[in-house]
């Protein structure tokens, strides 16, 4: 197989696992120990803070880059890898600002797949050929001449 085509499909599942890992969290929640149901419950009872607000709103925000950064790999992109590469980092710096978080482990297991397939994209996207630079075609066509004398 093409390493053009495993980043392509380790793309595609680092998306369906993020997206499953996500629609998992919420729906595992109720499976939780009632101690840490609990704890979830008195969180969303209160007001966000100044804070929170601003992470979610960056975390919104950084999606915008990571699915132009997607798309462009998903196409062979090479400006695309850097950006993905950025937008990786980005994510996991917010990550250590969200403060605790509590989930059943589904999720976070799924969720953990998802952080493998974007390492994999890393790995295809800079150690691969998967990005290599196509061969520019020229709109005029190279002709090819024999060796004509020259008269002088």
């Amino acid at each position: 197989m093409r390493s053009s085509t495993v980043l392509r499909l380790c793309l595609v599942l680092e998306w369906v696992f993020f997206l499953a890992g996500l629609g998992l969290s919420f729906a595992m929640e109720r499976f939780l120990p009632e101690p840490l149901r609990a704890w979830l419950d008195a969180e969303a009872e209160g007001n966000p803070t100044v804070g929170e607000m601003a992470l979610l709103f960056l975390c919104i925000l950084l999606l915008i880059p990571a699915i132009t950064a997607t798309v462009g790999l998903f196409f062979l992109q090479r400006w695309a890898a850097w950006l993905y590469l950025i937008t990786a980092i980005l994510f996991m710096l917010l990550e250590l600002l969200a403060g605790p978080i509590v989930e059943h482990p589904l999720p976070t297991a799924i969720g953990e797949v998802a952080n493998i397939m974007c390492g994999m994209v890393i790995a295809l996207a800079f150690f691969s050929d998967a990005l290599k630079k196509q061969r520019a075609e020229s709109p005029i066509p190279r002709v090819v001449t024999e060796a004509v004398p020259r008269v002088s």
